[in-house]
């Protein structure tokens, strides 16, 4: 499994939603990769999107998609954050 962006994350993870959780989701590697450029996946995943998260979120995302440059501080807090919820997953699930 790979995180599949909705919104591309752009050359090295520069657009605003790369690195929110709503917009990354596990999908197999051909559905992440050529799936999203040639064939329907990225229609597919919009109909995922807005069942989740609704349409108006959608419309935001799409609409609203700026280059971010994460600071140090900012991207280590949310790596803390992401290693916590390794550890409680893990955890629960016996690992």
């Amino acid at each position: 499994m790979q995180g599949g962006h909705f919104i591309a994350k752009g050359k090295g993870g520069t657009n605003q939603w790369a690195l929110d959780e709503r917009n990354v989701h596990p999908q197999c590697a051909e559905c992440n990769s050529f799936g999203m450029k040639y064939h329907n996946k990225q229609a597919r995943y919009a109909v995922y999107m807005i069942r989740r998260y609704g349409p108006e979120l959608v419309d935001m995302m799409t609409l609203q998609n700026k280059v971010t440059k994460y600071s140090k501080g900012e991207l280590l807090l949310l790596t803390d954050k992401w290693k916590k919820e390794i550890k409680f997953h893990l955890d629960r699930i016996g690992n």
